[in-house]
């Protein structure tokens, strides 16, 4: 999955895969609000790890763009599974540049 653009401004925006091996990829998108990206096609619920079976999945994050709204987040959960984060930011030095990221892996950790 690859996600490149404007994703719309109003709630929050959910991406979700297959339970096998993934790719999703952010390539200098801007976000208009809080966004959460997960590595099978259920999202996982506070407080309980992610279902079993998942793949293992590669989350990629390039030039993120500067996030308008204050107190928005890209989450990423690669979820159960083997999972790879990249991240690939620049510094303020050609600007400003405001987000937040939160990197999560709530597979079982006996698994």
């Amino acid at each position: 999955m690859r996600a490149r653009g404007r994703d719309p401004p109003d709630g929050l925006l959910r991406r979700a895969c297959l339970a096998d091996d993934d790719q999703i990829v952010f390539d200098q998108t801007l976000l208009g609000g809080n966004t959460r990206a997960y590595g099978s096609a259920v999202p996982t619920a506070p407080n309980v790890f992610a279902p079993a079976g998942d793949g293992s999945d590669t989350l990629t994050v390039y030039l993120l763009q500067t996030m308008p709204v204050t107190g928005t987040a890209l989450t990423l959960d690669g979820q159960d599974g083997t999972d790879a984060y990249v991240v690939w930011t620049h510094g303020s030095a050609g600007g400003a540049f405001h987000y937040v990221l939160n990197v999560l892996d709530s597979g079982a950790p006996t698994r």
